[in-house]
Formats: structure tokens, sequence, C-alpha cells
């Protein structure tokens, strides 16, 4: 744990522990994991905290108390005190930036001013480091940290342990010491993937924007190619292809803006739905339940046609069936090639699937025509938000009655149930959508 609940010192004391178990110095499990979770957690909080750039700087300037003006040294204090007694959460910046460029204009000598600036380096390189505020600063430190762990893989992702530990000895042959930091960070790459998964995680959890160096460095890491940086690769390309994908609340809006927009005499304007690359399915679902008929019908239409991309839809068609329920019914059509597809004798012959209850239930027939040439199939799916007047005993009861019967010439033997020749070609289902399964029962 830190040693302090002040920001700034929990602040130092994460950054130095995460730099440290990067190195290698990482300690037993499960107290690893335990500390991590707790450092990381500390890390975050505290680059959120809005004081950490006062606290950091009044830090910088006691250091600088004798070797700059202390004239500057008031002025700066004062905006700082200015700062803290106000309700603002932008830091003054600009202000003291705008301050020491002042007395820096101010010095005749070109010498002093050379001392000014070098003396006042690291008041400059904390400003632009907490220039970006509390995004940007979570931001910079996990770059820095998924640098730190990218740096030393990379060096063992191409060729054999050995190989590349001869590689990196020919290229540090001065600096042996570099080589011995990097085969003991290397040696606990298992623990090392643990804290930056962790890492990894941050940056859909605090909504980072992956842009710039860390979209720069999760890309590396997703190359990495050696057997012990798998994980982090795949999770590092998986947070790459999440960022690339829009929030979901605008692909919802603009998923229903389009089936709003068309109607019976546009059917080839949801086309670009069918085809997106982007995933929908999930919004798509939400589009079932939608207030705007049109808006329902559109969503269950797109929804099978994107299920069934893969064949040729021969028909489709929603019904109403119930002011609650609505259904579409469609065929499809089979490659001659199919897996699953049982060559049959049965000329002339089709198979229905009846379901008998109380409700109008015609709809969800499901009819096998015989594959012969072009075998067809046809399938009823709907979606409800609730069940209502629709019971789930009478729904249970028509499914468990529902028999398979032989429709065909007379020269045709019927066959049982338990002697059809279906085996994984023709199949029958019924899709309902609801929320809970309390507005089902």
């Amino acid at each position: 744990a830190s040693p302090s609940k002040r920001p700034l010192q929990k602040f130092q004391f994460a950054m130095k522990t995460l730099t440290d178990m990067l190195d290698g110095f990482c300690i037993p499990e499960p107290f690893f994991s335990e500390m991590i979770t707790v450092q990381v957690r500390h890390l975050m909080e505290a680059a959120r905290n809005p004081e950490l750039p006062m606290l950091d700087l009044q830090d910088v300037l006691s250091s600088l108390e004798g070797r700059i003006s202390s004239r500057l040294l008031t002025s700066i204090r004062d905006t700082l005190h200015d700062y803290s007694q106000s309700e603002s959460v932008v830091f003054p910046y600009d202000k003291i930036t705008s301050l020491m460029d002042t007395h820096a204009l101010s010095i005749t000598k070109h010498t002093d001013r050379e001392r000014f600036l070098l003396d006042t380096q690291n008041i400059i390189s904390l400003i632009q480091r907490y220039r970006g505020g509390a995004h940007g600063l979570q931001r910079d430190v996990l770059v820095q940290h998924l640098t730190r762990y990218r740096d030393v893989e990379e060096k063992f992702s191409v060729g054999s342990f050995d190989k590349c530990l001869d590689t990196l000895r020919e290229q540090n042959r001065d600096t042996l010491d570099t080589v011995v930091q990097c085969v003991m960070a290397h040696h606990k790459v298992a623990a090392r993937n643990i804290l930056v998964s962790s890492l990894l995680e941050c940056i859909p959890r605090y909504q980072m924007e992956v842009t710039g160096e860390l979209k720069a460095v999760l890309e590396s890491l997703a190359e990495l190619a050696s057997p012990g940086t798998t994980r982090v690769a795949l999770l590092a390309r998986t947070t790459l292809i999440q960022a690339l994908q829009p929030p979901y609340e605008a692909v919802y809006h603009r998923v229903q803006e389009t089936l709003a927009e068309v109607d019976l005499s546009q059917q080839e304007a949801l086309k670009e739905l069918v085809v997106s690359p982007s995933p929908i399915f999930d919004v798509l679902v939400d589009c079932l339940f939608n207030a705007n008929s049109r808006v329902a019908r559109n969503a269950l239409e797109v929804y099978i046609r994107r299920s069934y991309l893969a064949y040729k839809l021969t028909s489709l068609e929603v019904k109403d069936v119930h002011p609650k329920l609505k259904l579409v019914e469609f065929q499809f059509t089979l490659p001659s090639s199919h897996p699953n597809i049982v060559r049959r004798s049965m000329s002339g012959s089709s198979l229905k699937l009846s379901a008998s209850s109380n409700l109008s239930l015609s709809s969800l027939e499901e009819t096998f025509c015989s594959p012969l040439s072009s075998p067809q199939r046809e399938q009823s799916s709907g979606a409800l938000p609730h069940v209502g007047p629709l019971p789930h005993a009478t729904i249970a009861q028509a499914v468990s009655s529902s028999k398979l019967k032989s429709t065909s010439d007379a020269s045709v033997q019927s066959h049982p149930p338990h002697d059809l020749p279906l085996k994984g070609c023709d199949r029958t289902g019924v899709m309902a959508a609801f929320h809970t399964l309390k507005e089902l029962n």
C-alpha cells in the first residue's frame, strides 16, 4: 500500500512500484496480483485528482528555492493559491508559462538567461505533463509503462531465446548491464503480462482515446510474436478493435434512423445494413422492441437477412400476427454442395410441421421441400416485447404437440417421424424475444 494518502505521494509510489515490476522485481503470488490491483487503482485515481499538478509544482518550486528569482517564485505561488481557492478544475498552465516567459525576457545577460532556462526545465516538463488534463496524464503514464514492457519483449519476439540473447549482446557490447536488465525482466514475462493486462483494461474502463502514442504502442504490442506474450498481444489487438468501433449510442441512433426512413417501397435501402461490416446484431435486438412499428418490422427483416447472408433467400415476408408480435416468414435455398443435404428419392413429396393451439400460429409452420436438386427450407421467427395474452403454457403446449406429417401423392408411403430421412438437413425453429422470464410467465 502507498505510504501516504496525499495524491502526489500515492502517484509517485505507484509509478515507482509498477516500474520496478516491469523491470522484473516481482513478488510471489497471490500477493503480486493483489499489489497490482491496488497500485494500478491508486495510479489512476491519483492521476485524476485535480490537486496533483499543484502539489507536484509546489514540490518542484521548493527545490528551486534560492536558484531563481524570489519575485518569480512568489508570483507562481500566488497563482497556485488562487487556483486552490477557486472552484476551477483547469490548472493555470498558461498563466504560469506567461510569468516565466516574461521573467526570461527581462534577463539581459545571455548566460544568466541560459542558466534560468536550465534551472526551470523541470517546471516546463511538469507543465507539459499536465497540460492534457487528467485524461492526458492517465494516457501518458499508461504509454510510459506499456512502452517499457514492449522495449524488452520486442528483443525476444523473433527466434529462439539463445539467438535473441546473442543479438542483444552484440548490440550492447559496452553496456552489459543493459543485457542483464533485459534478461531479468524477460524472465518474469508471465508476471509482467498480468500487470500489462491490468493496464490495458484501464483503457475502456476510463474511456481513454486510443490515438497518437497510445495507438502506436498498442499496435506494436499486437505484433509481438513470442509465445510468452500471446496474451498481451491478443488483448492489445482486442483493445484496438474496440477503440475503432463507434459508441453504442451512436450506432443505435444511426441504425434506428435508417430503419425509420425505409418503407415498403424502399426495401433495397436496407441492403446497406444487411451487408454492413460493423457488428449491429445487438442494436437490431433493441430495435425489435421499438415503439415505432416500422422500425421493429425493418429490424426483424434486417436481422434475418444478416443471419442468412451466406444463403440465397427466395422469399421473405413480415407479418403482424398479434398486436405485440411481429413474425417474419422466409424461404432460403441451400447450395447443392451443402454438407447437410441428404439425397432421397421421394418424388413430389413434402413435409410440413403444423402446430395445434388455440392461437393463430399458422404462420409458424415450416415446410420442408424434397432436396432433389435445389433444396429449400421455410422457417418462421418472431419477436415480442412481452407475452401478454400469449400464455407461456399455451406456447409450450403448441410446441410439444407439434407433429411431423408427410403430405404427398397416394403412391408415396408415409414415414413415421423417427423414420424420416431428415438427418441434419431439415430443421424447425421458433424465435421469440422477451425482456425477462417474468414477462414470459
